[in-house]
């Protein structure tokens, strides 16, 4: 499995497009329904992914501060249903982090998560810093990630 880090202008037409798909797959035909992915973020944003051959089995987008929360965030993040149960999950999240830290220097991480997954991101070393908020239909919760 490999990992790729881009910025949107240097993603090929073909990793745009299975990062595209794996969103829809994901979030708009497995979860949520009909909603608008395509939110001009991504113009702004580094797109991490996991292939293998060509097809994205895991994925989020780190979105910079100011373009989402007053601090560096990323989200869409998944993991396609046929690869989960392989810690794909902790290891783009992993990744993620690394990235942020090492790479773009910076200190604090934002993101939005799914309620269900609150656990999982304690385990990753976030803090619940938010009640519980309704995003079409799904519970979320507001975690912060300290470089210690």
């Amino acid at each position: 499995m490999e990992l790729i880090i881009k910025k949107y202008s240097d993603l090929t037409l073909d990793e745009l497009y299975g990062l595209i798909e794996a969103r829809i797959e994901v979030f708009i035909v497995g979860q949520i329904g009909a909603y608008q992915d395509l939110d001009f973020k991504d113009m702004e944003s580094y797109h991490l992914m996991y292939k293998e051959g060509k097809e994205v089995t895991a994925y989020l987008r780190i979105v910079p501060k100011g373009v989402g929360y007053d601090k560096i965030s990323f989200g869409r993040v998944l993991v396609k249903e046929k690869h989960r149960g392989k810690q794909l999950g902790r290891a783009i999240v992993e990744s993620a982090v690394k990235f942020i830290t090492e790479e773009l220097k910076e200190k604090e991480i934002k993101i939005g998560a799914q309620k269900y997954l609150e656990k999982f991101y304690e385990s990753c070393g976030f803090k619940t810093v938010s009640d519980t908020y309704d995003i079409l239909g799904i519970e979320h919760v507001d975690m912060i990630y300290k470089l210690s």
